[in-house]
């Protein structure tokens, strides 16, 4: 199965974790298969604690939720780069709700960059990435095309937007709202010994040679 990955790499090149798509958007499920919980984390790095979804999981509120929860102080927003509005204002709103930077990023794509074959299939994508701060202001980009933004970034603005609403702290109500996350991987095979049952986790299985 192929799935729609975020990838967490060290400075020093070290994999730190990944993040699988939990639901393909439309036409990507003929290609992509569904994540599950158990990538739904935050890393803590020296400079933040860091996060990431893809694209419409934004659109989803609870995968975020689960990151707020976690303390996300640095988050990946990954987008296809379109030039609609939409993406934009659903990373401005992580920000503003998690009081963390977002760093939306935007893919880059044109007729030109494909074979002639596909290129009446291929609208442009001209990447609109753009750093977004806790308070949900653009504070670089959008940039079109490639580009490096930059910005200055402190923990005490985080603070201080989290002083104001913190979704899963100060700012809620588990006495009303609680959210339960299955943070396992999905078993599709179950092995029978005698009276007892033995799932097989889908990696497991690929470590020990077990699966075809």
């Amino acid at each position: 199965t192929v799935y729609c990955t975020l990838l967490f790499i060290g400075r020093d090149g070290t994999i730190l974790g990944r993040h699988r798509k939990l639901k393909p958007t439309h036409r990507e499920r003929t290609a992509w298969g569904e994540g599950d919980g158990s990538s739904l984390t935050v890393y803590d790095r020296p400079y933040g604690k860091i996060s990431g979804l893809n694209c419409w999981e934004h659109n989803m509120v609870l995968p975020g939720y689960v990151l707020m929860s976690q303390g996300t102080q640095i988050h990946i927003a990954a987008w296809p780069g379109s030039s609609t509005s939409r993406h934009l204002f659903l990373s401005r709103a992580f920000a503003s709700q998690a009081g963390a930077y977002v760093i939306d990023v935007g893919a880059i794509l044109s007729a030109d960059r494909v074979s002639e074959a596909y290129q009446d299939w291929v609208r442009d994508y001209p990447g609109e990435s753009c750093i977004i701060d806790p308070m949900g202001e653009v504070i670089a980009g959008p940039a079109q095309d490639e580009d490096i933004l930059m910005a200055d970034c402190s923990a005490e603005r985080i603070v201080r937007a989290k002083s104001y609403c913190d979704v899963a702290g100060h700012y809620s109500r588990p006495d009303i709202f609680q959210l339960r996350v299955n943070r396992s991987s999905p078993c599709r095979v179950v092995e029978m010994q005698g009276q007892e049952y033995e799932a097989i986790e889908p990696e497991a299985a690929l470590e020990s040679g077990n699966a075809g």
